[in-house]
């Protein structure tokens, strides 16, 4: 064929997604860089799941609509870095389709991908070749030698998927830990069998395409807020959640409703209020709206059906209880922001694991976090959330992942305007961030906090003790399963022995040799390692520094050992 419809397109990205879903665990084994945490194929799965699901109701024949609404779907349910990447591919090549509509031709998809690997790279600070970036990049290149060349689509999606192949096989050159494993990069594995997928749905006839997965309950518990409208108009007023079920009279013989526009009813909205939820399915939609003018909101819903399960809140009012220095200079209907609602707070994530949230929840009084399920890195989205339903102006988000920053970085931009002021301390473990959200001060100001638990951070130096889960090589050293392997500052591995405490003992070496005098050191310790050898830790620990290290037992840590320490 020589060129592509709006459907045929979409099959080709739902069977790229069902690809990587087959390959998701063997992805998570691949994934040794930059540490072997083994969670890149469950998180490129969550991500084109969602994505999926973000263009499965999407009725216009329409290219531009489609790949937009596509790259959408990858950035708010976008995990760890190859999932801000994947959406950066896809939203480059929505900026190249941006004026197509019924159909996308060979020299399309030619410039698209060039702009794909343009966005990819500019997502990245700091690109390292051997990853996802390199796949795109030298696709890329290799789609515009060849351009001339296709006479098909099928043709060109076969050079594609066997450039890719070619170029995976050549990441362990680029990165000496995936040398050192054996292994190709995670990303870039999963990107090529994006490809694949993509290609494969080609070779189905027009008539037998990828049905798309549609919504089949209209119950009320089922309806998801999936279309979020944001503007600044307002602070405060009333906060209103409420169904609207289409059509029906409360009166019998009262005269019919007025016909229902879904984007003028959106449009209506906005110009009423702010904070926008919107979802509906069939006749019954769900909406979250914060106005300051209640009974215009009341009339113009009500046009159009029935109120169901209605909730109001007068946020005015919950503020100037709960914070009495809250005043109006004169104006009762004009709020003013207190000093309290421009103080700053700690938003992070951290193991879904009962003993940390407890710690963080009790020891360090922090209340906005995300719980980090093992393998299931937080979305965009969801990070996101979690900045914007703060209540605090000013926001500190500390990571405790490496493939949470590149998340964190995009979930901030969507809140630039939202927040006055919000900073990132990339924190890539979970000792780190506790040591850091340690040195929060609620009595300071932003500044002096950042400025406190920003220099935490850079005088931290940590390590993480890994159990190996299959057989692999780096170097000349064999690793066999349950070999225990010791990182240290998310670098080259520093040891590997099947022995646990001579694993930590070099461990705990090498850090005290980087801080030479050390002020604080934690460890959080999987519950699993014997009590004798955390017995023999402690006493090592304590022949080798003055420091007195804490030491937090718990169950279902994501490795056997995360330490830090910090500097004086």
């Amino acid at each position: 064929m020589k060129y592509l419809t709006t459907q045929q397109l979409k099959s080709m990205f739902i069977s790229g997604a069902e690809e990587v879903e087959k390959q998701y665990k063997y992805i998570d084994q691949l994934n040794v860089f930059p540490i072997p945490d083994g969670d890149t194929g469950t998180n490129l799965k969550i991500t084109l799941n969602g994505a999926c699901k973000s263009i499965a109701t999407l009725t216009q024949e329409n290219i531009s609509v489609l790949t937009k609404s596509f790259a959408n779907g990858l950035l708010m349910n976008a995990r760890g870095n190859s999932g801000v990447i994947f959406s950066q591919i896809f939203y480059g090549l929505a900026n190249s389709f941006s004026s197509l509509e019924d159909k996308v031709e060979i020299s399309d998809f030619v410039s698209g991908f060039a702009s794909a690997s343009a966005y990819a790279y500019k997502s990245v600070s700091n690109p390292v070749e051997g990853t996802i970036l390199t796949v795109i990049r030298l696709v890329s290149k290799k789609l515009d030698e060849a351009k001339t060349n296709f006479k098909t689509i099928e043709e060109m999606f076969k050079l594609i998927c066997m450039e890719a192949n070619e170029i995976l096989k050549t990441t362990p050159n680029y990165l000496p830990q995936l040398k050192k494993a054996n292994v190709v990069d995670s990303g870039g594995y999963g990107l090529t069998k994006f490809f694949e997928g993509m290609l494969s749905s080609l070779a189905l006839k027009k008539n037998d395409e990828k049905p798309i997965e549609k919504v089949k309950s209209t119950t009320i518990k089922n309806i998801n807020f999936t279309d979020e409208i944001v503007n600044d108009k307002l602070d405060y007023g009333y906060c209103c959640t409420f169904i609207l079920n289409l059509g029906s009279k409360i009166i019998k013989k009262q005269q019919n409703k007025d016909e229902f526009d879904e984007q003028t009813f959106k449009s209506e909205l906005d110009d009423l209020g702010n904070s926008i939820v919107y979802a509906r399915i069939g006749d019954l939609v769900k909406v979250h709206i914060h106005v300051l003018v209640l009974y215009k909101l009341l009339k113009y819903v009500t046009k159009f059906g029935e109120l169901d399960k209605i909730e109001i809140t007068n946020m005015t009012y919950q503020i100037k209880k709960s914070n009495p220095d809250v005043f109006t200079n004169g104006n009762e209907n004009i709020p003013r922001i207190s000093k309290y609602f421009l103080s700053n707070a700690i938003c992070t994530v951290v193991p879904s694991v009962k003993k940390i949230v407890e710690l963080y929840a009790k020891k360090l009084q922090i209340t906005d976090f995300i719980k980090w399920e093992q393998k299931i890195t937080p979305s965009v989205h969801e990070i996101y959330l979690l900045m914007k339903k703060c209540s605090a102006q000013a926001i500190i988000f500390v990571t405790c992942k490496s493939d949470l920053v590149m998340p964190a970085k995009q979930a901030i931009k969507l809140l630039k305007g939202e927040k006055a002021k919000i900073k990132l301390i990339p924190a890539t473990n979970i000792s780190t961030n506790f040591l850091v959200c340690l040195g929060f001060n609620h009595n300071f100001s932003f500044i002096k906090n950042y400025h406190t638990m920003n220099k935490i951070f850079k005088n931290t130096y940590f390590g993480q003790i890994f159990k190996s889960n299959r057989e692999s090589k780096y170097g000349k050293i064999d690793v066999k399963v349950n070999d225990f392997i010791a990182i240290c500052n998310n670098k080259n591995i520093l040891t590997i022995n099947n022995d646990f405490f001579e694993v930590a003992k070099q461990l705990v070496n090498r850090l005290l040799k980087l801080v030479w005098k050390g002020n604080n050191m934690i460890i959080f310790c999987d519950s699993l390692i014997k009590d004798f050898d955390i017995s023999k830790l402690k006493r090592y620990i304590a022949k080798k520094t003055s420091i007195k290290p804490s030491i937090i037992m718990v169950t279902n840590l994501y490795c056997c050992l995360d330490i830090a320490v910090t500097k004086k």
